[in-house]
């Protein structure tokens, strides 16, 4: 009698099953490849979609002499990290900044590790950095509060890292080209567009507004109505409250100064209707030209630099991906005539 252990032998298939899984691997490599090839020849770039994780590893790379940028995406958009490091030096800046976000808890953060001494880069955008309803503040703890996490599980630390670096380095794992949505979208007409911005794992996020449908400098954007939502953002902070955040910033930059540390804050202007609102919520004199006056650090705006105000108006808020290395460049001279500089003396 036969064992049941021969019979299913005996009815497994014979044959070069080795080459087999070869050729079945080659021509699924090359349908990927295939697509992957097509995709990116369409203007497809890979992006981050881990934004909260990006954020917890760039916290992670700070070190006591780092550069941090910190504040909203008009910050993220309009330096590019290369051209910083080629103009001034140093190590690559740490980008910290989040759309809607204020950089008041991170320049806290920083001002209480006694071991921080680097430069600090913040994007003081009145909108959000000196709102009294702390919504914008309340955004960037909670990224804070996941690092904290992460930082107790190295296992959090690497799925984070997985999450970012694997998916960015094929374009087809977006989520428009995978094959639920993009069958999906096909079926109902709608053929998926490549846009035009890209979040790189080192959480630089140009917006290659030459690639979307909007229109420089359109009516559109030159209207204040699209933009009134603003107006039920937040709440500005007036008389005490703005005397008290005025403080809290004014507290952290000299800390930082005292252990050798640097601070800049940069207001980068909208443009078209979006400013027309910004500057009714946070008239320029009240708030930013106040600013300036008492701060410590430099403080530079983005008005004053003719290059950089006639930036044709895309979105009301962004400059575009193209003027960045000069926007970049522009403000790292500007502050090497300041005397910063990152390289060693």
């Amino acid at each position: 009698m036969r064992s049941s252990t021969s019979n299913s032998n005996e009815r497994l298939p014979s044959g070069p099953w080795l080459r087999t899984w070869l050729v079945a691997g080659a021509i699924a490599l090359a349908i990927l490849g295939t697509w992957e090839g097509y995709w990116r020849s369409r203007g497809w770039a890979p992006t981050v979609e881990a934004n909260e994780d990006s954020w917890i590893i760039a916290w992670g790379r700070i070190r006591p002499t780092s550069t941090v940028f910190t504040g909203t995406s008009r910050i993220q958009a309009a330096l590019d990290p290369a051209i910083w490091v080629s103009e001034l030096g140093g190590e690559p800046p740490v980008q910290l900044a989040l759309a809607g976000g204020s950089p008041t808890p991170v320049l806290e953060t920083l001002a209480a590790d006694s071991a921080f001494h680097g430069l600090i880069v913040v994007d003081l955008l009145p909108l959000y950095s000196l709102d009294a309803s702390l919504e914008s503040e309340e955004r960037v703890v909670d990224y804070l509060r996941a690092y904290h996490v992460a930082q107790r599980s190295p296992v959090k630390r690497m799925e984070a890292m997985l999450r970012i670096h694997l998916p960015y380095l094929f374009v087809f794992r977006r989520d428009e080209l995978l094959p639920g949505e993009f069958f999906q979208n096909a079926w109902e007409g709608r053929w998926p567009d490549a846009g035009y911005d890209f979040l790189r794992p080192d959480r630089y996020h140009p917006l290659y507004f030459s690639r979307s449908k909007l229109e420089p400098n359109s009516a559109r954007v030159n209207d204040p109505k699209p933009f009134a939502h603003l107006l039920s953002t937040g709440r500005p902070a007036k008389g005490a409250e703005l005397d008290s955040m005025f403080s809290r910033i004014g507290r952290s930059v000299t800390q930082i100064q005292q252990r050798g540390g640097e601070v800049v804050f940069i207001l980068f202007q909208a443009c078209g209707g979006r400013r027309t609102i910004e500057e009714q919520l946070y008239p320029k004199r009240e708030y930013w030209d106040r600013f300036r006056a008492q701060t410590t650090g430099i403080a530079l705006d983005s008005d004053d630099y003719p290059m950089i105000r006639s930036q044709p108006c895309y979105d009301g808020s962004h400059i575009d991906g193209n003027a960045a290395p000069a926007v970049t460049r522009l403000i790292a001279q500007a502050l090497q005539e300041k005397g910063i500089s990152r390289r060693p003396q």
